[in-house]
C-alpha cells in the first residue's frame, strides 16, 4: 500500500472511516513539510468545552440564585449538580475555596493508598478542616478529583472505593453521586475484574434516573467509552441536549471508541458533527490515529475540516512520518 521507489508516497488506507479521502495519494515529502510548517506555529486547540460550558452554567446559576441559597451554618452541604462541574466556588461561596488543599489531600492519600475505613476518612478530614470555613465540602469535592482520574494510578481503587462509602454514611442526598463515582472508579481504576459490576451499576443508575445532568454524563461517557457500553454514550450524548450542550470532549471520547471497535461510519459521522458545531476533536482522537496506522490520514483531515492540531499532535505525526520515510 506504500510506493517506496522514486519519490516516496503514502496512500490513505482503504477503511471506512474518512472514507471521501480514501482514494487521495499524498507525497510523502509534503505530509512531512506540512507538519513541519504547522510546527513553526505555536497554536493550540482553542476550544475548551470544559471551559466554556462551566461559563454557561455559573450564569444559569447566577439566574436562578433566588432558588437556590447557601447558608454559613453547619447544614452546608455540596448539591449533586455542582459535584462534578469546575466551577469557579470564589464567585459562589463567602470565602475562595482552597482547591490546592483537595490536591495536597489527594497527594497525601496516594502516597500510602490503602482502603480507609469510615473512622479513618473521618480523622483523616480533621487534620485539613481547619483550612477551609466549608469543612463539609471536602469529601464530595475529593471524590470528584479521583473521579476524573482517568488513567490508571495504583491503589486509587482502594481510597476511590471506600470515599464512596464514607461519602454515603455522611448522607444519603449524594445517592447520584456515589453510583456515577462508582461506575467511573470501577472502570478506570478497577480494571477487567471490575468492569461487569460497574456496567451492572449503571443499569441500577438508568432505571433510578431518566434524565442525567451534564457533568454526571460527561462522567460516564468517558468511562462507558472504554468498555462494551461504548454505543451507549449516544445516549447519554442526546441526553446533554437537554440540559445544555455535548462538547468536543464528549464526542471525541465516543469517537475513539468507535475507532478501536472498528465502526468508522459512526467515527466519520461524529467527526462532522463536531465540524458542524464548530469544535476540534481532543488530542486523544488524532493520537489514536498516529499510534495505529493511519498517521497519513491526519493531515487530510486536519486539512479538509479546517483544524489546527496542538503541539503534542505535531511532534507525534512528525514522528509517525519520518517512520515512513526509514522504511521506504
Amino acid at each position: 500500500m506504500r510506493a517506496c521507489t522514486g519519490l516516496p508516497a503514502v496512500r490513505m488506507f482503504r477503511w471506512h472511516i474518512l472514507y471521501r479521502y480514501n482514494n487521495e495519494v499524498i507525497p510523502l515529502k509534503r505530509l512531512c513539510r506540512s507538519s513541519n510548517f504547522l510546527m513553526e506555529y505555536n497554536i493550540s486547540n482553542a476550544l475548551d468545552t470544559w471551559s466554556s460550558y462551566n461559563t454557561q452554567l455559573f450564569r444559569n446559576f447566577s439566574h436562578s440564585s433566588e432558588h437556590f441559597t447557601i447558608s454559613s451554618s453547619d447544614n452546608i452541604d455540596s448539591s449533586e449538580s455542582l459535584a462534578y462541574c469546575d466551577i469557579d466556588y470564589s464567585k459562589v461561596f463567602c470565602e475562595p475555596l482552597p482547591v490546592p488543599l483537595i490536591e495536597e489531600m489527594y497527594s497525601e492519600l496516594i502516597t500510602a493508598p490503602k482502603w480507609l475505613t469510615n473512622s479513618e476518612w473521618s480523622a483523616f478530614g480533621e487534620k485539613f478542616n481547619k483550612a477551609t470555613c466549608l469543612p463539609q465540602l471536602w469529601p464530595t469535592l475529593l471524590l470528584n478529583c479521583i473521579t476524573h482520574k482517568t488513567e490508571t494510578v495504583p491503589g486509587l481503587y482502594d481510597i476511590g472505593m471506600s470515599l464512596v462509602d464514607y461519602v454515603a454514611s455522611l448522607s444519603e442526598r449524594h445517592r447520584l453521586l456515589r453510583l456515577v463515582s462508582a461506575v467511573a472508579v470501577r472502570i478506570h481504576q478497577g480494571g477487567e475484574k471490575h468492569c461487569e459490576k460497574a456496567l451492572a451499576l449503571y443499569d441500577e443508575l438508568c432505571a433510578e434516573y431518566e434524565v442525567l445532568d451534564y457533568s454526571s454524563a460527561h462522567v460516564l461517557i468517558v468511562a462507558l467509552a472504554k468498555t462494551r457500553y461504548w454505543r451507549r454514550c449516544l445516549e447519554l450524548i442526546d441526553m446533554m441536549k437537554i440540559t445544555g450542550i455535548a462538547g468536543a470532549s464528549d464526542y471525541s471520547a465516543v469517537i475513539v471508541a468507535s475507532m478501536v471497535n472498528q465502526d468508522y461510519d459512526l467515527a466519520n459521522e461524529l467527526l462532522e458533527t463536531l465540524s458542524r458545531n464548530g469544535y476540534t476533536p481532543h488530542d486523544n482522537v488524532f493520537m489514536h490515529m498516529c499510534t495505529n496506522g493511519i498517521a497519513e490520514q491526519v493531515l487530510t483531515v486536519l486539512k479538509n475540516f479546517g483544524w489546527i492540531p496542538s503541539g503534542p499532535v505535531i511532534d507525534c505525526l512528525i514522528s509517525q512520518l519520518e517512520r515512513y520515510v526509514d522504511n521506504c
